[in-house]
């Protein structure tokens, strides 16, 4: 093998190198991209969470109230019968 025979296969072991890594860098760069998309995309879903979790809050403080306005009904209903009761 003459060394001009080399040359050229150490020159075509070189270009599928190049090939090669250039291939990995696109995959590479591609997978960076899915993981900023992907990362994204649980940062919306933790911020809508949290959005939900303070109406859910919200919502059991109204709750919450509501049922004390009725329980102090239902007392100021009953004392209005008590004393109607007593008057007859």
């Amino acid at each position: 093998m003459s060394s001009d025979d080399a040359i050229d296969t150490n020159s075509g072991a070189a270009e599928l190198a190049d090939a090669d890594n250039e291939t990995l860098d696109q995959r590479i760069a591609e997978l960076e991209t899915q993981l900023a998309q992907r990362s994204e995309e649980a940062d919306r879903a933790r911020i809508e969470r949290e959005e939900l979790d303070s109406r859910m809050a919200d919502l059991e403080a109204q709750i919450a109230a509501a049922q004390e306005i009725i329980r102090l009904q239902d007392i100021q209903l009953a004392q209005l019968q008590e004393s109607l009761s007593c008057r007859c």
